[in-house]
């Protein structure tokens, strides 16, 4: 979920008042991205459909939405986070009570060789100047991508489900 990333082209689904903005990923993956926080599910029934959930730049959801994101994981869901700039508001967050990765400070960097490695792309990610970032430690997460300060992209087991924490904004103009 991205509260500001809403663009024009967003559009009902029939027959509900969610507003969502539809992408056809790949042959077998359809991305949505919601404009609200009410347009998820309340219900566990509702997540059986969702096969990952992404949030960035908002982290302060209701009890309820937080309990149904927790009990979706722990029931097998994959939940990735993107924190970087937004480090406090994440601290603040009730995510940050029951994320097996925790973020340890914010860290500036220059250079994101290790997640072009992750990706397996071969074009480079554009980068201007500095990038804040958060360092990640987890007791039973596997890191995927490290700076020289230490873990920026790590994933931990959540019950049946798991936790993938970047510690990069994705809104990062």
């Amino acid at each position: 979920f991205d509260s500001s990333r809403r663009s024009e082209g967003d559009s009902a689904r029939a027959g509900s008042s969610v507003s969502a903005k539809t992408v056809r990923f790949r042959p077998d993956c359809d991305v949505v991205e919601l404009a609200t926080l009410s347009e998820l599910p309340l219900e566990q029934s509702g997540w059986q459909g969702i096969g990952v959930l992404v949030v960035s730049g908002d982290y302060q959801w209701d009890d309820t939405r937080d309990r149904a994101v927790q009990e979706w994981v722990l029931a097998g869901g994959h939940l990735i986070l993107s924190v970087g700039k937004n480090f406090k508001e994440y601290q603040s967050s009730r995510f940050a009570s029951w994320i097996p990765c925790k973020a340890l400070g914010v860290i500036s960097l220059r250079d994101l060789s290790s997640l072009e490695s992750f990706s397996n792309a071969s074009a480079r990610i554009p980068v201007r100047g500095r990038v804040d970032a958060i360092r990640i430690a987890s007791e039973t997460g596997k890191i995927l991508a490290s700076s020289i300060d230490g873990p920026i992209l790590m994933k931990a087991p959540h019950g049946m489900g798991r936790v993938t924490v970047l510690g990069i904004d994705l809104n990062r103009p």
